[in-house]
Order: C-alpha cells, then structure tokens, then sequence
C-alpha cells in the first residue's frame, strides 16, 4: 500500500502534483485505488471542480470529498486550502456507498446502510457524514443495534462557520447524506486509537432534563444557565465559537465522552450533535496539554510497532481553535511514522472495545493501515526544525495554559483546605443577587437578564415569546387595613400558587416599582 497527498490551491497545482509523483504510473500499478478530497474553502465549486479533472485522469478510480474545517497534510495543519490524498492498495478492494438521510429518517437509513456495508463483509469502513443536517445519533443507534466485526473511522463534514457540510462521491455532492469507504481483504491490516486530552475544571453537575440531542435543564435550571453563570458566555452568533473550548465532559460506557453545544434553544436549552441516552452526569472541561502530549506519544509508540503504510487522521475542528498554532504538535508526530492526512471535523467516528458506534466530540482518531506483516523499512519524513529548541523566548499558547492549569489546582486546593464553606455562600450570595427576599421568586435584575435574552433571540430566530404582568388589585386596602404583614403573607402565598402553577421553563418574578 502507499499513500500520498499535497494541499493544492488550484487546478494548475493539482495537475503538477500528478505529474510530479508520477501518480498516474502508480494509480495503473496498484490493484485498487481511491481518492479523497478535503476541501476547506469554497467547497461547493472545489469538490465537483478537482473530482472532475480527477475522473478524467483516472477513470474508474472512486473519488471521494468533503467539506472541513481545516486539513492535515504530510501532518501539517492547513486551512483555507484543498488536500487531494491517493490511497493505493496492492491486494485491498475497494467499494464506496453513499445514501442520503432525510430528516426524521435516520434510524431507517442507518439500519439499510448497515445492511449494505455488512454485504460487502470489509475489513474496514472509512465513513464520513453530515451531522448538521440530520439527527446523528439515531442513526448510529441503529447502525449499532448488532455488533460490528470491521472497524469503522471517519468524521462529521463542515465548515469554518459551522453552517454548512457536504459529502461527494464521484460527480454527486449532497448537504445530506452518509458516504462510505469500504476496504475489503485479509492482507489489510489495521490500527486505530482515539482519545480527548480534556479534563474536569468545574464540580459535578446533573442532567435533570433532555431528550435526544437537546440538554434541557441541568440541576434543575435552564441548561444555558451553566455556560451564561460561570463563562459568561452569551446567547449570541458567537456562542458556539465561545462554548466550544469549555465541553461537558460525560462518561459512557468505558469511554469519556465530550459534548460541545451548538446552540442555544428556545427556554434556555442546549442543542449538540450527539445524544445524551444514559447520560446524567457532567463536568466542564478544559483543554489539558500535559495530557494531550502523554496520550500522542503513547498511541505514536503504538503506531511505530505497527509500522502502517499510511495514517489517516480525524480531530474535532474544536482542538485547532482550543490549540492554535500548538495543534501541530499533535499531528506532525504521525508524519514521522508514515505518510499521514486528515481533516478537522464535526464530530468523530471511531469504534472501540466493542462499543457502540457513536458520534464523538472534541477527539482525536488516528488509524494506520498497511497490507501485509509490518516489514516495511523505518520511514524517513522531512527533516524537523530545532527552531524551538534554540529560541529561549518562544513559548506556546498550551504551555501558558498548562501553567495556569496548575496555578488553579494548587489555588483551588489551599481554598478548599481554608474555605470549606466557601462554595456554599457563593452559591447562596449568588442566588440572593436574583432572587426576591420576601417571595423567593426572581427579582427584577433577574427579569430584566430573562428579558433581554429573549428579546434578542426572538430578533434572531422569528419566534413568539410571551410576558404577563399580573397586578393585585386594592393591594393598598390589604396593608391599611390588616396591616403589612399580612400583605407579606399575601405576595408570598401569589408567588406560591404562581411558581406552582407554570411549567419548569417558564421564569416567575417580582416586578417592585419604587415610588419617588
């Protein structure tokens, strides 16, 4: 097997990269070939653009694209750019499915297509889909409802705006549909690691309420509270830009698990990619380089025993915003190992220990494929820099990260030591800041945020939201003539029958007008 690939920014640079690699003697040579292409930037004209002078150049070879949010070439991080990849196999064959998936049809279109895959009986499956348009989760579920015996790597397709995602094989592209890479054969031989590198920063919290991929309520309380009250992060067209370095990390099964919201949903809810099934706990994480860099060289040690022909990479979009320039040092290591490409995803596709295939957040998936016992020769990749070692004053993004991260947990444990009660009366001062004395119920601070809020998300989103204003009439006779305390026990049994009376996402408040 070889594989070889190069970020090209036009037609004409394609072109060179055929004829510079020889690729068309290479393509005639292998027993079976395809093409992928990752396309960063003007995706919608680039894909049919490069499939069809790659079609024309190498009939009958499958060529295979999708939209990203950056692209991993010969281990470098690319952005704004194309990266064509060749894929050639001496024994493998090779098959490509690709089924649209309506909404609301997903675990019917999940069950079919497992059904296609399970025919052709793969070794592995490379398998890339749209997770901005349909409900991902139910048809994983359905893909998943028997074991899988082949594995299954990929991603989610998107885009640097998180608006669109596309998949194309051969000369149809879609905004909504599943694509797989079927490799069939015994000589292929296959090795795959998947990890986060995210850790715990907040206490634990519980899901009171979700259905599907929408968190309703956490600890009782509108789910967005979490990301307004300890980020302050706002409902806005930044919010997820803004969310997506603080995941909600969750265990399932034998698996740690991130989910990143998308946005925010009518009544303070959270919309992700991915399901909450059997999920009920959480805790917020933040990136945690010490981690990453004990992980990338545990699975690189791995991948150099099994010396692969060619290594494909999927990590979530999210880690190049949370890594910036640092991303590198997570990829290039691969490079050192074998020809190595990907692309920066949503969502990651990856099955392990025999779980159920599910779509994953935040991670990083790294496969290596090769034919045949691993005899190949040590590879020999372009010459490192030693740049970073003589340069005294250059430092990193996740190295002043790293050292903060220590700076809390030392300050967060002399805290704890000194203050044990100290979250308590944050918790009460806090709720005390927004909540009426007398009723219990929210006050107008409070009611003015609420306000606010969905005043500017009903601008955004053309939907009605409701206000009622409720006044007690001859209040005043009620003080004069039985006294104020008995107008306390009055405002406190309305408040009562009021919060009694409305649903857990409505917000019940006292509206105190101060005379002058």
């Amino acid at each position: 097997m070889r594989q070889l690939s190069r970020a090209v920014a036009d037609i004409d640079e394609l072109k060179d990269f055929i004829i510079d690699d020889d690729i068309s003697v290479l393509v005639e040579q292998s027993h079976a070939s395809v093409i992928l292409i990752y396309a960063g930037d003007n995706a919608e004209h680039q894909l049919p653009a490069y499939s069809s002078l790659l079609a024309e150049q190498f009939p009958g070879t499958p060529v295979v694209g999708c939209s990203t949010s950056g692209e991993i070439d010969n281990g470098d991080t690319v952005v704004y750019a194309t990266t064509v990849t060749f894929m050639l196999f001496d024994h493998t064959e090779i098959e490509t499915v690709m089924v649209n998936c309506p909404e609301g049809e997903e675990h019917a279109v999940g069950e079919a297509f497992r059904n296609k895959l399970d025919a052709l009986n793969p070794k592995a499956v490379i398998m890339i889909n749209t997770p901005l348009s349909f409900d991902s989760s139910q048809f994983s579920r359905a893909f998943s409802k028997t074991p899988v015996n082949y594995h299954i790597i990929g991603g989610g397709a998107g885009d640097y705006a998180m608006s669109r995602n596309l998949v194309m094989l051969n000369d149809v592209i879609s905004d909504n549909a599943i694509l797989a890479i079927a490799l069939i054969g015994d000589e292929l031989e296959v090795i795959k690691e998947t990890f986060i590198g995210w850790r715990p920063m907040s206490k634990e919290m519980t899901i009171t309420d979700a259905s599907g991929c929408e968190v309703r309520t956490i600890n009782d309380e509108p789910a967005f509270n979490v990301y307004r009250q300890y980020l302050n992060i706002h409902d806005d067209e930044d919010f997820f830009a803004n969310a997506l370095g603080f995941p909600m990390l969750v265990g399932k099964g034998n698996t740690m698990l991130a989910r990143v919201p998308v946005k925010v949903t009518p009544g303070d809810g959270l919309h992700f990619i991915s399901d909450f099934e059997d999920i009920t706990h959480f805790q917020l994480g933040f990136i945690d380089p010490t981690t990453i860099k004990d992980q990338v060289e545990e699975v690189t040690t791995r991948f150099r025993g099994f010396k692969p022909d060619g290594i494909m990479l999927f990590s979530c979009g999210c880690r190049r915003f949370a890594m910036m320039d640092d991303i590198q040092k997570e990829t290039r290591p691969f490079a050192e190992i074998a020809p190595t490409s990907g692309f920066y995803t949503i969502g990651e596709i990856c099955d392990i220990n025999g779980e159920d295939l599910v779509m994953r957040n935040l991670s990083f998936v790294a496969v290596g494929f090769r034919e045949g016992p691993n005899s190949r020769q040590e590879f020999q990749d372009k010459e490192s820099t030693s740049e970073e070692q003589q340069d005294k004053y250059r430092t990193s993004p996740t190295t002043v990260i790293q050292r903060l991260l220590h700076f809390i947990d030392n300050l967060n444990s002399e805290l704890e030591s000194k203050n044990a009660k100290l979250s308590e009366q944050n918790e009460k001062l806090l709720n005390l800041s927004v909540t009426d004395s007398l009723t219990g119920i929210f006050n107008r601070k409070r009611l003015d945020d609420v306000l606010t809020d969905e005043f500017h998300r009903a601008l955004r989103m053309d939907y009605v939201y409701s206000i009622i204003l409720l006044d007690l009439d001859d209040f005043k006779m009620v003080n004069d003539e039985h006294g104020h305390q008995a107008g306390d026990r009055v405002l406190v049994e309305i408040a009562g029958l009021l919060t009694e009376h409305t649903r857990r996402t409505d917000i019940v408040g006292r509206w105190v007008v101060r005379n002058l």
